[in-house]
């Protein structure tokens, strides 16, 4: 009996149960040495073997968890762009991936130019004799080469002197397999020299993959051969398909649980939001689709793509309710409610602090990102905007209210997106609504280019987007800022006052710089007019992802 298992420390092992004892023995395994294991020692670590496998963190970052180092280490500095800084030397270390810009044949002063001009540059690796640069956008993957001839060269403000990278404290690594567990028998493969022979886990594999083959293709014929009519249901039963793994309430039901549609949290584009506790104890939202044309049109949309996904930053759908006139969707309820209440009310003491702010975008572009690139079908949400970021007990986003997207096939990008009514919210729409241009996920890039702008900011940015006004002079206003934006980027001014100006008073200068940047930059481009300048949702996302751990400062 064997098993493959994709084991917690992130490598894929083939176990075999021995007849003997009783016991998993590992007889193949992926990498066979643990440290070329992605993130095994976290951002900012370094592995080694001593003999056993550690970590460690170079000298000015510290393990974010000792007992985890997964969770890699943290930057005790920040690097503000446009200060001074050196680069501290590794010899003989690489942090492997996460090149942003590789050039070969370049002089090692090139590449530190190339490092030092870009903000985004963390570091930059360098192979002597041949000349290969290597810009580092995030450092992951750490660990000693056996050549000196590749070295890392860490940026690191002049403020701190004499940093010295290459001191190292090794701890071991809580996520190994055990050693003696960890044997692998050579009857299983072949080793010449760095080559591994895989035929006997391919065959595996592929055997696998035959016997379920037959299974489905005897099922289909069992099924469908045997009754015809099998194969053809109503509209009615398809849904009662595809929604059977979801609790359907009676409208009965729904209206006990949030007394008689009583506790109103708000209204969304496709109905009224009420709050209700189901039995269990359990907290929910149930949105009332009230117009009947509309309700029907909306239910069917809305179910038909969350009821196919579930990703930590988007509201999860628990039920719903499909009963004579009466559309209801039933999903999690979210605890602080949504995004413009935390954002745009509370003085100084109350304003959501930067750490939540940078959470917040990071988390809307991973629900985005998820939309637009991981699900089965192209998901354009169509609406994001403050009202529709929901914000938990942890003020982690989860962004809620599908009942204006429209699904695109991956392999039909190019067709446009057909639409009976305008779609989003004045002050947040790409301007490729107004044109005959295809509505794509660019749309929703635009629209999160806004929410990334208010976020800075602290306040909308057109205040009549509520209170009525012409979207011309909507966007106007937008291209107003963005344009002046752009200018004060391109300056070099020492300390970016400018920004400090710019960003959220509320916040009294307790912010990152590298993050602040980042964030204007993005939102920069993200809002350009034409959707092919803008960054896909995924760029996006590594973008944040690349700073998430940069420090929190006080500027004067």
């Amino acid at each position: 009996m064997r098993r493959l298992t994709l084991d917690y420390d992130g490598n894929l092992r083939l176990y075999s149960l021995d007849d003997g004892d009783g016991s998993w023995r590992v007889t193949w395994v992926a990498l066979p040495r643990q440290c070329d294991v992605h993130g095994v020692c976290g951002r900012y670590g370094v592995c080694a073997y001593l003999p056993a496998l550690a970590c460690s963190c170079p000298e000015g970052f510290v393990a974010s968890d000792a007992g985890d180092w997964s969770k890699g280490c943290r930057r005790e500095f920040d690097v503000r762009c446009g200060e001074p800084v050196y680069f501290a030397e590794m010899p003989g270390f690489d942090f492997w991936g996460y090149d942003f810009n590789y050039t070969p044949g370049v002089t090692m002063e090139t590449c530190r130019k190339m490092c030092l001009d870009d903000c985004n540059c963390q570091a930059f690796g360098y192979r002597m004799g041949v000349g290969e640069c290597y810009p580092k956008i995030s450092l992951w993957n750490g660990r000693a080469q056996d050549t000196s001839k590749q070295n890392i060269f860490l940026k690191v403000p002049t403020r701190l002197k004499n940093l010295n990278p290459t001191v190292l404290d090794f701890h071991g690594h809580a996520c190994t397999v055990p050693e003696q567990n960890a044997s692998v028998s050579a009857s299983y493969f072949h080793v010449r020299g760095n080559k591994i022979n895989f035929t006997y886990f391919y065959s595996f594999l592929t055997a696998a993959f035959v016997v379920e083959a037959i299974f489905i293709v005897v099922g289909y014929l069992f099924v469908f051969r045997a009754d015809p009519a099998a194969g053809r249901v109503s509209d009615e039963e398809g849904y009662a398909l595809l929604f059977s793994h979801f609790r359907r309430f009676t409208y009965d039901e729904l209206s006990d649980v949030t007394g008689k549609f009583t506790d109103k949290l708000g209204r969304g584009a496709s109905g009224t939001v009420y709050k209700g506790v189901l039995d269990d104890g359990r907290c929910i939202a149930v949105k009332r689709l009230d117009d009947l044309t509309q309700a029907d049109e909306v239910f069917r949309s809305e179910l038909s793509v969350i009821g196919r996904i579930n990703h930590m930053n988007l509201v999860r759908m628990w039920g719903f309710c499909s009963e004579h006139s009466h559309r209801l969707l039933v999903s999690e309820f979210v605890e602080n409610g949504s995004l413009d209440r935390a954002l745009f009310s509370g003085d100084g003491e109350r304003a959501l602090g930067w750490r939540s702010r940078y959470k917040i975008a990071v988390g809307v572009a991973k629900g985005l990102a998820y939309l637009h690139h991981e699900c089965l079908e192209w998901i354009v949400h169509c609406d994001v905007k403050p009202e529709n970021i929901l914000l938990d007990a942890e003020l982690d986003p989860k962004i809620t209210d599908f009942g204006l997207v429209k699904l695109l096939s991956r392999d039909a990008c190019d067709r446009r997106l057909v639409l009976s009514r305008a779609q989003g919210t004045r002050g947040y729409i790409a301007p490729e609504w107004a044109t005959s241009l295809p509505i794509t996920g660019k749309a929703d890039v635009f629209s999160f280019g806004v929410v990334l702008l208010e976020l800075i900011r602290g306040h909308r940015l057109s205040d009549w987007v509520v209170v009525g006004g012409r979207e011309e002079d909507v966007h106007m206003d937008l291209q107003l800022l963005v344009a002046w934006l752009k200018v004060k980027m391109k300056s070099d001014d020492e300390r970016a006052s400018w920004m400090e100006e710019f960003i959220d008073p509320r916040l009294r200068g307790d912010f990152s710089h590298l993050q602040a940047a980042a964030m204007l930059e993005m939102a920069v481009s993200c809002v350009d007019d034409d959707p092919n300048s803008r960054p896909s949702m995924n760029a996006v996302l590594q973008k944040l992802l690349s700073l998430e751990d940069a420090v929190t400062v006080r500027h004067a």
